[in-house]
């Protein structure tokens, strides 16, 4: 095969790019009618408004054509890029407590479906990882939870909702994210079990799922009972090529996680070598979020590597077909844009209160039920992590339901680790008070567990909440009524607020097991 007159094209199929802010500048727009960049992955700093974004991604099909990929992390819960433009998805792990397909497939289904009508063909999602490891720091309520079968039953319906929308599905992060203690953006995450744990736990939720989706994103995760070599499996041929296309008769597209964001990635190989390595090792797409310098050197990178023979032109070759299969699943009835905005303004209009109504469900009483807040009560005393990312806003809104009207409310906020001075200080505010302490993490920010123990014995009603994962409830015994939201959205607390404020049972099924929970200190011990 030949790729003269084309190879800068071809190359530009190897890699997902990013572009930056609410516009196409004029060198990306120049990069997308060259092939440098054949598609992007979208976050957060790309959308402000509806119209702003129907009209970026529009633009980004027009120039790039039929064959471009516009792809979105839109999981729900944790990870959701467009939450704040269309209608805000529960978490996975809270469609897990639900414990009913329809009502799991219909929020599945409206994500997909707004994604359809919004110009966007591939949702980076769902996450098969099994989290069986209470502490891991990245996966959490993104997965479905820890029961196989269960994930299993659910990443089908994911992958139905999916296709029923001609949206390509993508299956994360194999070879399974779920039971590591690392952050793959910090460190090189390890899954540590032997051949025939990771065969019947984190390999077998993606063994059983492959025939239902037609694209894989694969990890950097080392498993050092497939590759002696220090190597994420992300550039591991053995984990590609042997693991997930020879042993699990995968020949659907594969991507790599995002490489520039990783600085297990960057600091050990290089972004331009870690791409090359990537595409050698089974690799179809790698995921390049960087600024457009970045995306440049990778895609010199990769045609001086098939210049010089390293990367082999057959290799390109089976990458391409590969592509072209993948997003065949995305053709469909083209709609007029005209007629899309309308319809999907109308979803994200009416969609909202069954989001609503499936996160109310979702919210799980792991220690006593049902609470009504009343101001028969007294004055509540919201005290809630002052969290970087997730706004954990159960405070603004209790106050701005209406039913939220009548009630004493105060609000203090704490550190996500807090250290004794700050305990002091929250104690002496609690003192004799209401309390609804929301907690994020707490195995892994322990200073929450002394709190919690400490406000325990000087407040009065007490209410603790987990607005992630549920495990921590388990150490907090005295705090008779303890809920989980699985998921730390604002949406989650919206429901949350709904809940407490009307007196609803907290009816989720929770979807993890909460045995043998220790903190990280006494885990590492």
């Amino acid at each position: 095969m030949s790729f003269t007159g084309n190879l800068e094209r071809a190359v530009g199929k190897l890699i997902t790019g990013r572009v930056t802010g609410l516009a196409l500048d004029d060198q990306s727009e120049r990069a997308i009618a060259a092939g440098i960049i054949s598609g992007v992955t979208l976050f957060k700093d790309n959308a402000r408004d509806l119209n702003q974004l129907f009209d970026l991604i529009s633009q980004l099909n027009a120039l790039g054509g039929e064959e471009f990929l516009v792809a979105v992390d839109q999981e729900g819960g944790a990870v959701q890029r467009f939450d704040e433009v269309l209608t805000p998805l529960p978490s996975a792990m809270a469609l897990a407590a639900l414990n009913h397909d329809g009502r799991a497939f219909d929020a599945l289904n409206t994500g997909a479906h707004q994604l359809r009508l919004l110009g966007v063909n591939c949702n980076l999602g769902p996450v098969l990882d099994v989290n069986s490891n209470p502490l891991n720091p990245i996966i959490g309520t993104r997965s479905f939870g820890d029961n196989v079968e269960r994930i299993v039953h659910l990443a089908q319906i994911a992958a139905r909702a999916s296709k029923q929308n001609r949206v390509l599905g993508v299956a994360k992060h194999f070879p399974g994210h779920g039971d590591t203690f690392e952050d793959s953006h910090l460190h090189l995450a390890v899954a540590r079990g032997n051949k025939a744990e990771l065969s019947g736990r984190e390999l077998k939720t993606f063994a059983e799922c492959l025939g239902d989706f037609p694209s894989v994103l694969v990890g950097h995760v080392w498993v050092p009972a497939f590759e002696e070599d220090a190597l994420p499996a992300s550039l591991s041929r053995k984990m590609i090529e042997e693991v997930l296309r020879g042993d699990l008769k995968f020949d659907g597209y594969v991507f790599t996680d995002d490489m520039p964001v990783m600085k297990a990635i960057v600091d050990s190989y290089g972004l331009e070598d870690a791409c090359v390595m990537a595409i050698n090792a089974g690799a179809d797409n790698v995921l390049v979020s960087g600024c457009l310098e970045q995306i440049h050197a990778v895609h010199r990178a990769l045609i001086k590597a098939i210049d010089s023979g390293h990367i082999k032109e057959d290799r390109v070759a089976q990458a391409l077909g590969r592509r072209k299969s993948a997003l065949a699943v995305t053709r469909g009835t083209v709609q007029y844009k005209r007629e899309a905005r309308q319809q999907l303004a109308a979803s994200v209009g009416s969609a909202h209160h069954s989001m609503l109504q499936t996160s109310m469900a979702a919210i799980t009483a792991v220690r006593g039920g049902s609470i009504k807040l009343t101001a028969a009560d007294g004055e509540w005393l919201v005290i809630a992590p002052d969290h970087g990312r997730y706004r954990l806003g159960l405070y603004e809104q209790l106050k701005t339901n209406p039913d939220g009207k009548a009630l004493a409310l105060a609000e203090r906020r704490y550190s996500l680790n807090p250290e004794q001075p700050e305990i002091d200080e929250l104690l002496a505010a609690a003192a004799g008070k209401n309390c609804l302490f929301l907690t994020f993490r707490a195995l892994l920010n322990e200073g929450q567990l002394e709190l919690a123990e400490r406000l325990s014995a000087v407040s009065k009603k007490r209410v603790a909440v987990a607005t992630d994962v549920p495990y921590e409830l388990t150490l907090m015994h005295k705090w008779e009524t303890s809920l989980a939201t699985l998921d730390p959205s604002d949406l989650a607390m919206e429901a949350l607020a709904c809940v407490l404020l009307e007196g609803l049972p907290a009816r989720g099924k929770l979807p993890v097991s909460l045995r043998d929970i220790r903190p990280a200190s006494k885990t590492h011990a």
